[in-house]
């Protein structure tokens, strides 16, 4: 968190998350949302509060009816897709926890990775074309997509695909080994970001296990 700024009063928490509070005044807002699981607090409160325009949302899981029952909105397109930086056959892994926590994991960090299946998953690019979001002024990414979060953040910007805001989740493994590869993929991604982007932290109780941060764009007008 030492590379990152601190969460301050220009962000308003939803639900799990942070957004910039200037975000509740605009209009002609896109949103997409990588991963939900059974969790769509942070999409209910920013119907409620945004004048958004669309959400569109991803996950390969099967949704409980709760979920499903929030997706029958006009503004709300949902696919049963993981969402990735490229469309492509993966391995997609499950938690060791599998009977109390139905998320699944594009990564093999803290699963179980004798316990998967293969499936096809969404590039980002393929997406946003499909989404135009071009022709939004202000676009919300929220990925919460276990360990390959920097991965689509990275193709998105390296394809001049720039959000307003990206909200997003690391997951720092517990392998020393595998540590170096986390930061080294933190750097690169703070390499990518910090020339069009501010990047604030606001972890808390899960400090040192999961790094939760929020990218503002700096020309947004936003912060």
């Amino acid at each position: 968190k030492i590379f990152f700024k601190k969460i301050n009063n220009k962000f308003e928490l939803f639900s799990n998350y942070y957004l910039p509070t200037k975000l509740l005044e605009k209009k002609n807002v896109l949103v997409i949302s990588g991963g939900i699981g059974f969790d769509i607090s942070f999409e209910k409160v920013v119907l409620e509060k945004i004048n958004i325009s669309k959400m569109i949302l991803f996950d390969p899981i099967e949704l409980c009816d709760e979920v499903k029952e929030f997706l029958n909105h006009k503004k709300i397109s949902y696919f049963k897709k993981a969402l990735y930086s490229e469309s492509k056959k993966m391995k997609i892994y499950k938690p060791f926890e599998k009977e109390k926590n139905p998320n699944v994991s594009l990564n093999i960090l803290h699963t179980d990775r004798s316990n998967y299946q293969i499936i096809k998953t969404v590039g980002i690019i393929p997406v946003l074309k499909f989404a135009k979001f071009k022709e939004y002024k202000n676009q919300v990414i929220k990925l919460d997509i276990e360990g390959v979060a920097d991965l689509v953040i990275i193709k998105c910007i390296k394809n001049s695909y720039l959000p307003c805001v990206i909200n997003f989740e690391l997951e720092r493994p517990t392998s020393i080994f595998e540590q170096f590869k986390y930061f080294k993929r933190l750097f690169e991604l703070k390499k990518v970001l910090e020339k069009e982007y501010s990047i604030f932290y606001y972890t808390s109780i899960k400090l040192g296990y999961r790094l939760e941060l929020i990218a503002v764009k700096k020309n947004s007008e936003l912060i």
